[in-house]
C-alpha cells in the first residue's frame, strides 16, 4: 500500500502543509500516525479527500459547500464508488457557481456599457 508523508502529500496535491494540517485539526482527514515516530501517514484516498477539500477551498460558504466538506471527511478510505459521487457532486456544483458568475460579470458588463464606462464593441 503507498503511503507518504506530510510534505510528499503537499507536494502531490499542491497545496501547503499547513492547511492539510489544519484540515485533519478539524476533522476534515484522518490519518494514521507512523508508530515507529508519530509522523502522519497519507495514503491514496487521503490524497483524494485533500483534492476534493481543495476543489472547494476556494467557494464562498454555504450550505452546499458544508455538505460536501462533510461528505468528504465521512467517505469511507477505501470507497471509490463514494469518492465519485463526490467528485460529480463537487463538479456540478462548481459548475452551478461558475454559471452564477457569469451572469453576474455579465450584468456588470452590460451595467458599464449604459453608463458609458466601456465601449459598445467591446
Amino acid at each position: 500500500m503507498w503511503q507518504s508523508r506530510i510534505k510528499q502529500a503537499a507536494s502531490e496535491t499542491g497545496l501547503p502543509s499547513s492547511t492539510i494540517r489544519h484540515w485533519e485539526k478539524t476533522g476534515l482527514i484522518t490519518t494514521a500516525r507512523d508508530p515507529k515516530n508519530g509522523y502522519q501517514l497519507f495514503n491514496r484516498s487521503h490524497i483524494h479527500k485533500i483534492m476534493l477539500l481543495r476543489a472547494l477551498r476556494a467557494q464562498v460558504y454555504s450550505p452546499s459547500v458544508v455538505e460536501l466538506k462533510n461528505a468528504v471527511a465521512e467517505m469511507k478510505e477505501e470507497d471509490v464508488q463514494e469518492a465519485r459521487k463526490i467528485a460529480v457532486d463537487t463538479l456540478r456544483y462548481l459548475h452551478q457557481v461558475n454559471g452564477w458568475q457569469m451572469r453576474g460579470v455579465h450584468a456588470l458588463y452590460d451595467l458599464c456599457r449604459v453608463l458609458k464606462l466601456v465601449g459598445q464593441g467591446g
